[in-house]
């Protein structure tokens, strides 16, 4: 009786290490699907934060907490120790480290975003350097525009004025009533002295055409740079 009692104790007793084993299971796994709850949340998110990374400021901002977390899941999952139940020989440690391929994954990935954000903002910044070059060009070249517009100016106005004295020449020609050969002596004279004039004003203007042609051939070069360049940054900026 006393050894039949004795294994029925030893019975209860298994149950009862049974129990505690079942209990530790279910303890170790709830904790488990906690795990990968948290992880699957943070993959989602990343998940999320792929599809509007076209957003810089976006992108900035969700990077950081993304990696906090992934590291807090990550440390937690790999802090999960449970002791085995069914060990004949003593209990045994197991480390449950759920997911932590996919943590490492998503950090990665986060890294790589870090990157591409930090290369495509350098694009941008030298884009943009480019721009204000080209920027300054073109007013440096509006500058030079202005200046042969004003020296054409002049030179239409002295072709004016040489015209009008070839008219008064003209004009004193046939209403003087000195002789016929004076007359026509000063009209040659007036009239050589006036074509010489106009012909000089004429050679003038015309090389300032042809400035003013070149130069605004180098204009119209620079705006469409200027315009290539600031669409190029407007696609960076879109991206």
């Amino acid at each position: 009786m006393l050894g039949h009692h004795g294994c029925r104790n030893k019975k209860e007793g298994h149950l009862g290490n049974g129990d505690a084993g079942g209990r530790g299971s279910l303890k170790l796994k709830e904790e488990a699907l906690s795990v990968y709850q948290q992880l699957q949340i943070i993959y989602d998110h990343l998940t999320h934060y792929r599809r509007i990374n076209s957003s810089f400021s976006e992108m900035t901002s969700e990077t950081v907490p993304l990696k906090e977390e992934t590291l807090q899941t990550f440390k937690l999952a790999n802090a999960l120790v449970v002791l085995s139940p069914t060990a004949e020989d003593g209990e045994i440690e197991v480390r449950i480290s759920v997911g932590s391929g996919r943590d490492q994954n998503s950090t990665d990935r986060s890294v790589e975003l870090d990157g591409e954000l930090l290369r495509t903002r350098d694009t941008m910044n030298t884009l943009q350097r480019e721009l204000d070059k080209k920027i300054e060009e073109l007013k440096q070249q509006t500058e030079v525009v202005v200046d042969l517009t004003s020296k054409l100016t002049i030179r239409e106005a002295e072709l004016a004025s040489v015209t009008e004295e070839r008219d008064q020449a003209r004009a004193d020609l046939m209403d003087t009533y000195l002789a016929q050969d004076e007359v026509v002596q000063k009209a040659r004279e007036a009239r050589d002295k006036a074509m010489s004039r106009k012909n000089m004003v004429e050679i003038q203007l015309a090389k300032t055409r042809v400035e003013m042609m070149q130069t605004s051939s180098q204009l119209m070069e620079a705006i469409q740079q200027k315009v290539g360049l600031s669409q190029q940054l407007e696609e960076w900026q879109v991206r």
